[in-house]
């Protein structure tokens, strides 16, 4: 679950897609250049919060007795979850500038 959270925070916040140009010599002009972890960023040790806290519900619904040794989902529930991180920091600029952000594209990168 943590590590689906991370993932996604990463693609809200790090993780841009760059297309290869004439100056790219590895790539032919409009192909993805970034299409490792060699060529664009992912989240590391340094970029999980210094306080993050899981919890699994554990409430009388939480049986799930189709599923093998009850399991739920874990993937992308949580992924979706780190949108939160986005809206976090567009709500972040709006507060530091007293006004509303206007549209904000993911990633939402220092660059941007």
């Amino acid at each position: 679950v943590e590590g689906a959270f991370i993932q996604g925070m990463g693609f809200y916040t790090l993780e841009e897609l760059h297309w290869a140009g004439r100056g790219v010599p590895w790539a032919s002009p409009g192909t993805l250049a970034s299409n490792s972890p060699h060529t664009y960023k992912i989240p590391g040790v340094s970029d999980t919060p210094c306080d993050f806290r899981v919890e699994l519900w554990a409430g009388p619904e939480s049986e799930n007795p189709r599923a093998i040794h009850s399991s739920k989902a874990v993937g992308e529930p949580p992924t979706f979850l780190s949108a939160a991180v986005f809206f976090a920091i567009k709500q972040a600029l709006a507060a530091g500038r007293g006004a509303p952000v206007g549209p904000l594209d993911a990633p939402a990168t220092a660059e941007r």
